[in-house]
């Protein structure tokens, strides 16, 4: 349409056409937490990263505006989302602050990955017919091989954190 993107209106637009299908995703954990997290990079992110912006100006600081780009986004959305986190789940984890951006950039990677996979895969069953699947197979192995790893680390990654000293801190049902 020519105009400017508003994240909040698709948010909400996605949010009812997925309600729409099935109203009983408004229960589910999953739902609220994505529509929390889109909430919270559309309406709590821009005013954090200009309140974090005009605070490194005044101190000239090159940190605090590195800080502003990099870290003000994941506190936006933990600020957001912490709370539903707490009462749904009865614990908040301190490590994730630190965690969420290797996740995220993992996952950032492994998407597109795994998209790539699936388009190999098609295609390897239409040359398989032709014989002329040999040729995407190496391709395909190497890429499964590296999306394995990933996926691998990534679970190796949250099991490690869920060891770790004083990662979870459980409270009881809020009432």
């Amino acid at each position: 349409l020519f105009r400017p993107y508003d994240m909040v209106t698709a948010a909400a637009i996605a949010g009812m056409v997925i309600l729409m299908r099935q109203p009983c995703q408004i229960m589910s954990s999953g739902f609220q937490l994505s529509m929390l997290a889109a909430f919270g990079i559309s309406c709590v992110l821009p005013r954090l990263s200009y309140a974090a912006e005009q605070w490194a100006d005044r101190k000239r600081s090159q940190k605090l505006r590195w800080a502003a780009d990099h870290v003000v986004p994941l506190i936006s959305i933990q600020l957001v989302m912490g709370p539903i986190c707490a009462r749904r789940f009865q614990c908040v984890s301190l490590w994730s602050l630190g965690l969420n951006p290797l996740c995220i950039a993992g996952a950032g990677l492994l998407i597109p990955m795994a998209l790539g996979l699936a388009c190999i895969t098609v295609l390897l069953e239409a040359l398989a017919s032709l014989g002329g699947d040999w040729i995407f197979q190496p391709l395909f192995l190497l890429l499964a091989k590296f999306t394995g790893s990933l996926m691998a680390g990534m679970m190796n990654l949250g099991e490690l954190a869920a060891n770790l000293p004083g990662t979870f801190h459980t409270g009881g049902f809020p009432p």
